[in-house]
């Protein structure tokens, strides 16, 4: 869910999403740590020799894996609690795809875009963008089970999102990497307080 707000409009058969070459480590660049809530959320981003945007976070939650999963799935939910989206549409849905539509205001822009899943569960997302206006857009979120600090006959959850941007035209990387920024924010913080609000343990 909380890839909502950066994608855009995809249409291929469900195993179409290539993201091996995503997971490697990266040798150069800038990192950055925000606050969402009560959580750190690790922001990482490089600018390549090709012009393209790369982009990942990370974070942990003190929740168990599944938990983090089922909520992904609960968009509107998300939505709702998002500031910028206006609307969330389900087009089509299968235990291992999703093609989903928002109506997103960005900025000064409101636009309507389709947003692609696949889901391996409950550990890997993958997602793709395409769009003729905005270019490509590819990534995966990954969910690792972790010992919870303080506390090791509990679990949490790694999250770590991984994602490369290609846009249609030349864009400004910085104002590029703004919006990014900004959206993945808000849709992480909804995201983050629905998890608390689906928890049930000690």
């Amino acid at each position: 869910m909380l890839l909502l707000s950066v994608c855009l409009v995809v249409t291929p058969a469900f195993g179409s999403i290539q993201t091996g070459d995503l997971t490697h480590k990266w040798v150069e660049y800038s990192e950055r740590t925000y606050e969402v809530r009560r959580y750190d959320v690790d922001w990482r981003w490089r600018v390549s020799s090709d012009e393209k945007i790369h982009t990942g976070l990370s974070f942990t939650l003190p929740f168990p894996r599944q938990l983090l999963w089922n909520q992904s799935l609960k968009y509107s939910l998300i939505g709702e609690k998002t500031r910028g989206v206006k609307k969330i549409e389900v087009l089509y849905q299968d235990a291992h795809r999703e093609i989903v539509q928002v109506t997103l205001k960005v900025l000064w822009k409101t636009a309507t875009l389709k947003i692609e899943f696949e889901r391996n569960e409950p550990r890997e997302i993958r997602f793709q963008i395409d769009h003729s206006k905005f270019g490509h857009f590819r990534g995966v979120v990954e969910f690792k089970e972790v010992p919870r600090a303080g506390d090791h006959l509990q679990k949490a959850t790694e999250g770590e999102l991984t994602a490369v941007f290609q846009p249609a035209y030349d864009l400004p990387s910085g104002i590029v990497l703004m919006v990014q920024r900004m959206v993945l924010l808000r849709g992480l913080r909804a995201y983050f307080e629905l998890c608390e609000d689906a928890y049930e343990g000690p």
